[in-house]
Formats: C-alpha cells, sequence, structure tokens
C-alpha cells in the first residue's frame, strides 16, 4: 500500500462529483467539473508526511488499533487528520525498522526506556504508541460552477510511511495464543475511517466556498444596483434642475421682455 490509495481515492472523488480528472504528470491532474466545465490544472500534493520519531514501541501490548480522528480545521480551508492508536501483535522485528523505534519497559519503578539487542527473527508483543500524519485541504472558487481541491500532505510522506512502517513487520498467526484482547489488524477499516473524515471534511470545504461564492455574487449584485439606483437618482436630479433652470431663465426673460415693450410704449 501506499500514496497511491490516497490517490485513487481522489480521482474516485473527482468521478463522484461529476468530473473528469486527466493525469498530466506525477501528481498533477487536469480538471474538470461543473454543468459547464472549464479546464483547470489542479496538483494534488501527495507527499505526506515524514514519520514521527517520537514514535515508542510498548512491551507487552494488549489491543490492536484504535483510530482517533480530530478536527482541526482553520479558516475554512485546512483539514489535519491524525491517526493514533495502539497495536498488540506478535511479529518478526526486523533491524531496519528497529532503527526507526525506541523502546520502554514497563516495571515496578515506571517506564525506563532501554537499548534495544533483540535477534533479528525472534518475534515480539508490542504496542505502536503513536503515527501522526496531516492532510491539508484547500479550495480554490474559479467561478460558482467551477473550483479546484488540492490535497497537501504536509510533513514529507505521511501516509506512504505510516503503511510502509507497518509493513515493515511480518504478523505471525502461530504466536496469537496467550496475547490477551488480540484483534486481527484490520488496517484498511481504519484507513478508510480517515478517508472518509477526509471525504466529509472536503464536501463541506466545496459546499461552503460556493456559498461564499454565491453570496459574494449576491453582494456584487446588490452594490451594482445600489450603484446605478443612485445615478438614476442622481440623472433625474440633473435634468430636474436643468428643466427648472430653464423655467426660472425663461421667466426672466420674459419679465426683461415685457419691461422693454412697457418702455417702448411709453
Amino acid at each position: 500500500m501506499s500514496t497511491a490509495m490516497l490517490e485513487k481515492f481522489l480521482l474516485d472523488y473527482v468521478e463522484a462529483r461529476e468530473g473528469e480528472a486527466e493525469l498530466v504528470d506525477e501528481g498533477t491532474y487536469t480538471i474538470l467539473y461543473g454543468a459547464e466545465p472549464a479546464m483547470k490544472t489542479v496538483t494534488f500534493e501527495i507527499e505526506a508526511a515524514k514519520e514521527n520519531h517520537e514514535i515508542e514501541l510498548f512491551l507487552p501490548g494488549s489491543i490492536f488499533f484504535d483510530t482517533v480522528i480530530r478536527d482541526a480545521t482553520a479558516k475554512g480551508c485546512i483539514c489535519a487528520t491524525w491517526l493514533s492508536g495502539f497495536q498488540a501483535v506478535t511479529k518478526i522485528i526486523q533491524a531496519e525498522a528497529m532503527r526507526s523505534f525506541s523502546f520502554a519497559e514497563h516495571g515496578r519503578d515506571g517506564i525506563k526506556k532501554i537499548e534495544t539487542k533483540m535477534s533479528l527473527f525472534q518475534p515480539y508483543n508490542f504496542t505502536v504508541w503513536t503515527f501522526t500524519f496531516k492532510v491539508r485541504v484547500t479550495t480554490d472558487v474559479i467561478e460558482d460552477h467551477l473550483y479546484t481541491v488540492s490535497i497537501d500532505a504536509r510533513t514529507a510522506k505521511v501516509l506512504k510511511n505510516f503503511l510502509e512502517y507497518l509493513e515493515k513487520f511480518q504478523h505471525l498467526p502461530q504466536n496469537e495464543e496467550g496475547i490477551p484482547d488480540y484483534h486481527h489488524p484490520e488496517v484498511q477499516r481504519y484507513y478508510q475511517a480517515a478517508i472518509e473524515y477526509i471525504k466529509q471534511k472536503v464536501t463541506g470545504l466545496i459546499v461552503r466556498k460556493k456559498q461564499e461564492a454565491l453570496d459574494l455574487k449576491h453582494k456584487d449584485a446588490e452594490r451594482m444596483k445600489k450603484y446605478y439606483d443612485t445615478l438614476n437618482e442622481e440623472m433625474e436630479e440633473a435634468m430636474e434642475k436643468k428643466t427648472s433652470d430653464r423655467e426660472a431663465m425663461a421667466e426672466i426673460q420674459a419679465k426683461q421682455k415685457a419691461m422693454l415693450v412697457q418702455r417702448q410704449s411709453a
């Protein structure tokens, strides 16, 4: 599994929104949206996040994995998703993976970090304490019927590294017995839960951004109406003033003419 899963979700989502996506370059698509679509190139930054070097494996473990998703939306355009949980499984710990983790021992004196000198092929029960990654979602409203969605998985290779960490360990089903509260890993289900959450946030963002564009359009229409109404009023006032000025001038000219006639007859 890799970021291709997230990429597939994005393409499926575009299709579900009655749009079209054509791959232009790695991570870059030409997106068509709306009843009267216009061409727009969107870059999906599917580099998702650096591994969390604070990850710790605790001995022994109990339950497998529980997903906790918290919203970190800022200004309606950033959605951060955390996957955190606990994992208790028996696996072969590979040397490559061992260098990526630190270990701790639970004793009467509390938790003590230990240096690992484990055999490469020795099975252990352990708990993966935390995996963390963020996905930032942004939308750009081009017109009321055209918008773009960018998913930017920050902090360098999130999802890819998260899934690769799980794949670094080989599951040993014959060693499942004796592990309290053991549950078979359901990585796909938890991943799907995170994707559904992202999907809801993207949908909400698009609805909100389109509403903002519509509100802006109405606001502009009201502003233009007010402008033209004011302009019409000013023109009417000017016409009335002009007419009034003409009538006043005609009255003065009539008086002057009458005075001239009186002088001539005198």
